[in-house]
């Protein structure tokens, strides 16, 4: 439910593992694009979906007998998007929340969002959250990730349903920890950018990353005994590079990091999906090439925030 980049991106891994899929997208316009076209010109322009991926602007076409349902809204618009919903899933399915953020007003979860919204057994309700890039997933790009759910049989079915020759997901049972270090990495990836937009070097930035969990205030040691927060957290997403590259953009463009040359790169961005290896030169200069090409207005940066 959601024809944005990352919806479009899991529909198409879906279709590419065997599945026959339905794409809701808000806007009629582009479900009739994509179903004429094969390509969501809006979010994927470069990207030839799969022909068994079928787009729709009607909610009731699109879960009607759905064995899996994929929330694929912004997280602050889940539950007003969900409530209208709520009848028409199926009372069987698996809903698979893909939003990383907290809710603004109850601090709840997606998944406690979702659970709520429903009336349904937790158990029913996954999150799947990884170091995951549309773009690069839906080009083929090899990439991992995370499923977390309760239910250890359900889990271990959606792994299936989702598994393909480029994309491995992984299991694991804290949903917690999935849904709150999926949060959490984006406020430590506005930190970086931040740093790197003052002119702070990598070590900095490398501070931050490793200090960040034991200075957090409020965090009750004594419900983790002798164990680091993140140990029995799922590894992808401990491994930050890959995950916070748009975000850590946000915080360079709100410190206003921003050379001529930057600004040269950054007002013509390489095409989605497009390859960004540079062999011939330091790994420090692809890391910000990677990042300033992804750069958002101050403006953008506080609706960022607000909506994540």
């Amino acid at each position: 439910m959601g024809a944005g980049s990352w919806g479009t991106a899991l529909g198409k891994v879906l279709a590419d593992a065997g599945h026959d899929v339905r794409l809701w997208a808000r806007r009629s316009e582009l479900a009739d694009e994509i179903n004429a076209t094969h390509r969501n010109s809006v979010y994927l322009s470069d990207v030839d979906l799969p022909a068994s991926i079928v787009a729709t602007g009607v909610a009731e076409e699109a879960l009607q007998g759905a064995e899996l349902v994929l929330l694929a809204v912004p997280s602050q618009s889940l539950r007003a998007n969900l409530t209208p919903w709520a009848d028409l899933i199926e009372p069987n399915s698996s809903v698979v929340s893909l939003a990383k953020g907290i809710e603004v007003g109850t601090l709840m979860r997606m998944s406690q969002v979702v659970t709520q919204v429903l009336g349904t057994d937790p158990s029913r309700v996954a999150v799947l959250t990884g170091p995951n890039l549309a773009s690069e997933i839906a080009a083929g790009q090899p990439a991992a990730t995370v499923i977390g759910c309760t239910d250890s049989t359900r889990a271990v079915a959606l792994q299936r349903a989702f598994s393909t020759r480029y994309f491995r997901p992984y299991t694991n049972s804290d949903v917690v920890g999935c849904e709150v270090g999926g949060a959490c990495k984006n406020v430590i990836a506005l930190s970086c950018g931040m740093a790197a937009g003052v002119g702070l070097g990598e070590n900095t930035i490398a501070t931050i990353i490793t200090r960040v969990w034991p200075r957090s205030p409020g965090w009750d040691w004594r419900s983790v005994p002798a164990t680091p927060p993140w140990r029995g957290w799922p590894a992808s997403e401990i491994w930050w590079p890959p995950v916070p590259r748009r975000i850590r953009g946000t915080g360079l463009s709100v410190c206003g990091w921003a050379t001529a040359r930057h600004c040269k790169r950054r007002a013509t961005p390489p095409a989605v999906g497009s390859p960004r290896e540079l062999p011939h030169v330091s790994p420090s200069w692809r890391w910000r090439r990677a990042m300033t090409s992804r750069c958002r207005s101050p403006r953008l940066f506080m609706a960022f925030v607000i909506a994540d």
